[in-house]
């Protein structure tokens, strides 16, 4: 069994970090005869879990409601986290060709004789440069 400070110092994260997921029922709350905080192997590779979990950008509740994190719990988790992955990375490949135009063509000129407004007008502009890399 490992204290709570030794799991910290293993894990790079801090002691209010763990209690924070004892806390919010990540992590089992086993505690000595002194009343502190212990965990043992298993709780270590749940801890390593959740840490891989949080490095991938999920969120802590999505965490917690796949449970164990094993098997198809984890399969199922990591699928949804990937279809978000996904879509931010369309969102940041469309904000770097937007960024190239600007870079290329300058800023898009204000219209304000265009019956589009400031968004549509945007939106207009980005569809025109959307195509190009």
């Amino acid at each position: 069994m490992k204290k709570i400070k030794e799991v910290s110092e293993l894990a790079g994260i801090s002691r209010r970090a763990l209690q924070y997921y004892s806390d919010i029922g990540l992590m089992k709350n086993a505690r000595n005869e002194f009343e502190y905080r212990v965990y043992d192997e298993e709780d270590i590779e749940r801890l390593w879990r959740i840490l891989v979990c949080r490095n991938l950008g999920i969120k802590l509740t999505d965490i917690h409601d796949a449970g164990s994190l094993d098997g198809n719990e984890l399969k199922a988790l990591l699928e949804r986290q990937k279809i978000i992955v996904e879509s931010k990375k369309q969102e940041l490949e469309k904000l770097l060709r937007i960024i190239k135009a600007i870079e290329e063509r300058g800023m898009p000129q204000a219209d304000v004789d265009s019956e589009l407004n400031f968004i549509e007008h945007i939106e207009k502009w980005e569809s025109e440069v959307g195509g190009r890399a």
